[in-house]
């Protein structure tokens, strides 16, 4: 219906929107470039402040300082890698 999923049986048929199917954590997968020191940030979902999607956040503590590189796989997105430089 109009894209949305609809779900339920006769009588109580809901459209269901893309927000409703995003999960409420996802992995984060570091590794330092330079140790090969790995570690997996465990991000949480809340919604945007500004109404406009949905934002995952943790706190980033890294074991050890230099070049990491976090990827970052969400579900019907492409694949996302970023590079932090720790000091």
């Amino acid at each position: 219906m109009n894209g949305y999923s609809l779900y339920g049986k006769g009588g109580e048929v809901l459209p269901t929107t893309d927000s409703e199917h995003i999960p409420g954590t996802l992995d984060v997968v570091g590794r330092n470039t330079a140790t090969g020191t790995k570690k997996t940030f465990h991000v949480s979902r809340h919604d945007s402040e500004l109404g406009i999607g949905v934002e995952w956040g943790t706190n980033f503590e890294f074991p050890d300082a230099g070049c990491w590189e976090l990827k970052l796989s969400a579900p019907r997105n492409a694949d996302t890698t970023i590079v932090v430089k720790v000091n």
